[in-house]
């Protein structure tokens, strides 16, 4: 089965790249000057942070941790993650994918973000079944269903950006579909191929993982998914998880429950 992200990263690679590299980026887009939210803005919602704080999933077979990583960001008001680089392909798709939008360095202020760990089968094998989320909560309604369907939209074949150890390579990540998911108010599940292709020193993009006998390279079975319901948007990553489709709105529906946004 193809790899799927319901608008989510690559086998998590993807997200990791924009989360965790460009160390530069990120401490100049936290030295800009920005405005407190207001009162009215979701970072400024006690009861919505204190929601978000205290959700525990469940799913058989699995345990939730956190690893003391669990914390809520207010957009605007502290580090976000940084701006795409240049040369980014498929901006829409990598957005939606990482929660961010054009302005979170600008003039964007009050959104909420929440890391809100992942559930795992115990044994801490390399193959254990994981679910990782997160989620942003946005003043508009309407931006996370908008947010969606632009990627979905999109018609993207290939998402390139700047990533590995330094930063300094560009990953590309073939995408093989984007296919609309039933949760929220709307949801995409993009298929991936296998994240690869560092640059070399001949200028040549160079696919890590050679192609089996059949001349075909595999694609990771690890769907992401991101699905829109009112002001939240949700990023949910499968790794070795059987049946992530169900498990998916299975994790997303207990999600809005505890939030108040269905049931």
């Amino acid at each position: 089965m193809a790899a799927a992200v319901v608008v989510m990263a690559a086998a998590g690679y993807v997200l990791a790249a924009v989360r965790g590299t460009a160390a530069q980026e990120v401490e100049a887009a936290a030295t800009q000057p920005s405005a407190a939210p207001s009162q009215a803005s979701p970072a400024a919602d006690a009861d919505v942070r204190q929601r978000l704080l205290t959700f525990t999933p469940e799913l058989d077979g699995h345990v939730y941790r956190s690893d003391g990583e669990v914390g809520l960001t207010t957009v605007g008001e502290e580090t976000w993650a940084p701006e795409p680089a240049g040369g980014v392909r498929c901006e829409a798709l990598q957005r939606a994918m990482r929660l961010t939008t054009a302005e979170d360095h600008a003039s964007r202020t009050g959104d909420l973000y929440a890391n809100l760990g992942y559930l795992q089968v115990p044994g801490n094998r390399a193959d254990a079944s994981t679910v990782t989320f997160e989620l942003r909560v946005f003043a508009d309604d309407g931006e996370p269903a908008a947010i969606v369907a632009a990627a979905t939209d999109a018609g993207c074949d290939e998402l390139s950006e700047l990533g590995g150890p330094d930063g300094d390579e560009i990953v590309a990540t073939a995408v093989l579909a984007v296919d609309a998911f039933e949760a929220g108010d709307g949801a995409a599940r993009v298929s991936l191929g296998e994240v690869s292709d560092p640059q070399g020193d001949d200028g040549v993009l160079h696919d890590e993982s050679p192609a089996d006998d059949a001349g075909e390279v595999p694609v990771v079975d690890d769907p992401i998914y991101v699905v829109a319901s009112g002001p939240y948007l949700i990023a949910l990553r499968t790794t070795n998880v059987a049946r992530a489709d169900a498990v998916a709105t299975e994790v997303v529906g207990q999600l809005l429950a505890h939030l108040g946004a269905e049931g």
